[in-house]
């Protein structure tokens, strides 16, 4: 029949340029299964919901074969068409993980961006938080200094019940 033809003369090309790496016979490999890979693609896309082009996926397709000719076993008449339409679905269906997943980029992002994000703060609000705490800074440090101030004026027993009480915490009675 003429896909048993077909089938033999695509094997054949294979294993040649499996075992010469023939661009020509590449070639031939390409314009011989184009369209049936193709078809094998779009006949795919139909039952899908994806926005994937058919070419991108065809030229990965024949981007692995042109890759990985080691992987190919001329065992069969039909071993290209059946390894070929294999790496056709392995092709699809990363295409396919890749569109999910920018959708699922793309619908996230639309949500985010819809919604105010409450937790960012405004450049005036970021600049009146940051005044404030040059301010809190600033008294903290007053505060600290007038502690060292009146601690330096008690007696050495004073300061370390002091120190037992703040530091280590224990209770004044203790």
């Amino acid at each position: 029949t003429e896909q048993t033809y077909v089938d033999w003369v695509s094997t054949s090309l294979m294993d040649c340029y499996k075992n010469t790496g023939d661009g020509a016979v590449f070639a031939l490999l390409f314009e011989l299964n184009r369209a049936s890979f193709m078809q094998a693609i779009q006949g795919q896309l139909r039952r899908t919901y994806h926005h994937i082009d058919a070419h991108d996926v065809l030229q990965e397709v024949f981007l692995n074969i042109y890759r990985y000719p080691r992987r190919f076993l001329c065992d069969r008449p039909d071993a290209f068409r059946n390894w070929g339409h294999r790496i056709v679905q392995n092709t699809l269906l990363k295409f396919l993980k890749l569109e999910s997943r920018r959708q699922r980029t793309t619908q996230l992002q639309d949500d985010l961006g819809d919604r105010p994000d409450t937790q960012a703060r405004s450049p005036l609000r970021f600049a009146a938080d940051a005044e404030q705490q040059r301010a809190v800074d600033r008294a903290f440090l007053i505060y600290l200094n007038l502690y060292l101030l009146h601690f330096r004026q008690l007696s050495a027993k004073e300061q370390r019940a002091l120190a037992l009480v703040e530091v280590d915490g224990w209770s004044y009675r203790d």
